[in-house]
């Protein structure tokens, strides 16, 4: 469909980080991933395990069916939501018709996005890691050869 004429094999390689034979949206763009995860996470917290029609109907409180991107942003941070609604609003109308109906919100109860998408970083966790490392191999890159990447690929995961 994109009629793209590369070489597939290293496409794969690129958007495969983790080399575990699949590639995911958060690999394809983790930054949007992240973002998808946060809305994700928030709704099946607030709303139960399969969130979509909950989180839509609290969004669409005059029951209109089909929101625009500004009412669906507003109405996504009326149910407590703090984070890029209007960015999230248009990414969720992946079919371009300039308005979001119930079903958009499906993916909410189909992706399962890894924790870490959504997990706050820890400074200080990083920090005792690398003084470990550096404690027990005397620089960063001996500690990453023989510890983390043991097949020479860059990839610890």
């Amino acid at each position: 469909q994109l009629s793209w004429s590369g070489d597939l094999r290293a496409l794969w390689k690129a958007l495969d980080y983790d080399c575990s034979g699949t590639t995911t949206f958060e690999e394809l763009d983790p930054h949007a991933g992240r973002i998808l995860a946060q809305v994700q996470y928030f709704a099946v917290e607030k709303y139960g395990k399969r969130p979509a029609q909950a989180l839509w109907a609290a969004v669409d409180k005059r029951n209109k069916l089909r929101l625009n991107y500004q009412q669906f942003a507003e109405g996504l941070q009326a149910t407590g939501f703090v984070g890029k609604s209007k960015t999230i609003s248009k990414w969720l109308d992946w079919t371009h018709r300039g308005y979001l109906l119930a079903e958009d919100l499906d993916i909410f109860d189909q992706w399962k996005p890894p924790s870490w998408l959504v997990a706050a970083p820890n400074a200080e966790a990083a920090e005792q890691f690398k003084r470990a490392l550096i404690g027990k191999y005397g620089h960063y890159l001996r500690g990453w050869r023989l510890v983390m990447d043991r097949d020479n690929s860059n990839i610890c995961n």
